[in-house]
């Protein structure tokens, strides 16, 4: 504080880490994989003990030994900001948070893995700043009257630079950088970024502290959209009324408080490539032509794109109860979402496949519930729970006419298997009804559009069979308190989504016994009449096509893992105040410690699957994705 209109402030928080990193999932040189697809007898010694090439599914084990796949990760954060009083009641605040990243990849194989030794270093800076000015007048006017306005400005950049080396070609395996290497195979610098300028405004006003009522205003450019398109408008308005602060709730005793709150507002969404809105040109994979430098274009103009808008209705009752040991909200929402940011695909004539547009729209409706209360609840001992669930619906309403499914629908693709659909969810699985092996002839057996049963499906027998999306998701967290210990648990759950297994495309796919390693649920197979199987006969025409993608390989979804545990114990204020420290605390705690997932569990996979990364068109598939690790944290936290 330089006096009593004028303050400073900062804080800063630097890390690093250090990973040594393994192949994850859709990998061949990932260990789970590996050790799902690799046949039995491959050993990844010879018989004199030295490492052996095992092809093209990968010696996991000599790749851990041998090589290095190490990733640093370094990253500094700062805000600082400066608030001064101008006048009584008015203040004035420039605040500036940056936070600069790197990580460093560096990846040096052998020789006996990669013939010549190859070598790999990448670094990417990703620095991002951002700077906000605002004014903020806050005066109770009268004791009935409360106001609150505040204005401002606010500008987000984030620049990142990439650089890439790899050769391959080295005289020995103990030379360990690219610049060893005689043949350099990829050489790239590349930069990227984006920006967004915000104008902001908020007006709060509450009368008697009970009827309460706020507003908002604000105006975003990105620099994701085209120039005509960059700025959208986006607002909110709420109200509030505190119930129980009512005369005619005085009398109600078990009730210690009570608030109707309902809001209305409208939200942007600008989170796709960083230059999806302009026609790019770039080398490609192949850098040059004809000898001659050249480039080609990369991606298709659309000047037209713009924000994704999202309505949004909310209307959520909060009450205290029983002197506040039993606390409740529960909320319902609405979620229009319009515009919607998806790759569309266009004519092959244009040169290109897709491009992002705004298209369609969305509907999203719920309701949050949050209970939480004091079980127990002395000087000594505390006892509390927090249940919370969510209930969702997810609905695509409106899609664009011109590409149209086989039974007339409107829809945009996602994937192999899954689209969004018109009338349906936007992670809607579409694929073949497997029925199963016919216990009379050995064959397996679908069903078609009209649901005869047939051997040999087509892709126009497709029907839509269910979500990636959850209708359920829900925690439930329990704490105990006991004079200077404290022991936690948390329970994560999700209900009602299917998940697609591509793994077992390959694990159940008899044609691989030649290549792959296969599931033991293919020795069940039929072999005469009256046998219920699992697999086809060996002499079956559908013997080659059995795990061709279908409802055979998609499964309940739903899971509930036991997330979080700890322990801790606050030293005693007598010991700290020896040593200067306000409070200590030391801990242990345990995460995904335990998981039960009614089907997936049984092919050893991981029921938090995405599939698609950041594409929201895609969720829900897994191929050979590995569980969540199970971790061990020792901690100490201290305050000064």
């Amino acid at each position: 504080e330089a006096n009593d209109r004028v303050r400073f402030g900062a804080n800063i928080g630097v890390s690093r880490l250090e990973y040594d990193r393994i192949g994850q999932d859709n990998n061949t040189w990932a260990p789970l994989t590996t050790s799902y697809l690799q046949v039995p007898w491959v050993e990844p010694t010879d018989a004199n003990g030295a490492w052996v090439n095992t092809g093209f599914l990968a010696n996991v084990v000599g790749i851990e030994a041998t090589s290095v796949f190490k990733n640093i990760t370094r990253r500094t954060t700062g805000n600082f900001y400066t608030e001064i009083e101008i006048i009584d009641n008015l203040k004035f605040k420039t605040d500036v948070g940056v936070d600069l990243g790197q990580v460093e990849e560096t990846t040096r194989n052998p020789d006996v893995f990669s013939p010549g030794g190859s070598g790999y270093k990448g670094i990417w800076q990703d620095n991002k700043w951002l700077v906000t000015n605002t004014l903020n007048y806050q005066k109770a006017i009268t004791e009935e009257h409360y106001l609150s306005i505040l204005v401002g400005h606010s500008y987000e950049r984030l620049n990142i630079e990439i650089i890439q080396v790899e050769g391959t070609g080295f005289v020995s395996d103990q030379l360990p950088n690219v610049n060893s290497a005689s043949t350099p195979s990829l050489t790239n610098a590349e930069g990227t970024g984006w920006g967004i300028e915000s104008f902001i405004s908020r007006l709060n006003y509450s009368y008697l502290d009970k009827y309460l009522f706020e507003g908002s205003f604000r105006r975003d450019g990105s620099s994701r959209f085209g120039t005509n398109n960059r700025y959208g408008n986006f607002w909110a308005v709420s109200g509030g009324w505190i119930i129980s602060e009512e005369t005619f709730f005085t009398d109600v005793s078990f009730i210690d408080m009570l608030k109707l709150k309902a809001s209305y507002g409208v939200a942007g969404n600008d989170q796709i490539g960083n230059f999806s809105s302009l026609g790019l040109y770039g080398a490609g994979t192949i850098p040059d032509y004809n000898g001659n430098a050249g480039i080609r274009p990369s991606n298709p103009p659309n000047p037209d794109l713009t924000w994704e808008e999202t309505n949004q209705m909310d209307i959520s009752l909060s009450g205290a109860f029983l002197k506040n040991k039993l606390r409740m909200d529960v909320s319902y929402y609405i979620k229009d979402t319009k515009g919607l940011l998806l790759d569309v695909p266009i004519p092959y004539l244009t040169g290109f496949t897709s491009r992002t547009a705004n298209i369609g729209e969305i509907r999203n409706s719920g309701i949050d519930i949050s209970l939480s209360g004091d079980i127990v609840e002395s000087d000594d001992l505390l006892i509390s729970t927090t249940l919370n669930l969510g209930f969702l619906k997810n609905e695509v309403t409106s899609l664009p006419e011109d590409n149209l499914d086989e039974a007339g629908r409107a829809f945009v693709g996602g994937s192999a298997s899954q689209r969004a659909v018109e009338g349906y969810g936007i992670n809607e699985f579409y694929l073949i009804r497997y029925k199963g092996i016919n216990p009379a002839t050995g064959e397996a057996e679908w069903l078609d559009a009209n649901g005869e049963v047939t051997s040999s499906p087509v892709a126009a027998d497709r029907k839509l069979l269910g979500s990636a999306i959850p209708k359920l998701t829900g925690s439930f967290r329990g704490t105990v308190k006991y004079k200077d210990f404290d022991f936690g648990v948390l329970f994560t759950f999700v209900n009602g989504n299917k998940v697609f297994l591509g793994d077992l495309r390959f694990t159940d796919n008899p044609n691989n016994y030649d290549f792959f390693n296969l599931s033991t649920r293919l020795l069940d197979t039929w072999e005469q009449p009256g046998d219920n199987s699992y697999a086809p006969a060996f002499t079956a025409t559908t013997f080659s096509t059995f795990a061709q993608r279908s409802s055979q390989q998609l499964f309940d979804g739903s899971y509930i893992r036991f997330k979080n545990i700890s322990f801790g114990y606050n030293l005693p204020k007598s010991m700290l105040e020896k040593i200067s420290v306000n409070n200590a605390r030391v801990y242990l705690m345990g995460q995904n410690v335990w998981t039960f997932a009614s089907d997936l569990w049984d092919f050893g996979v991981e029921p938090e699957i995405n599939g698609g990364a950041s594409n929201a068109q895609v969720q829900g598939e897994s191929f050979f994705t590995a569980p969540m690790p199970k971790t061990i944290t020792v901690g100490v936290n201290l305050s000064f």
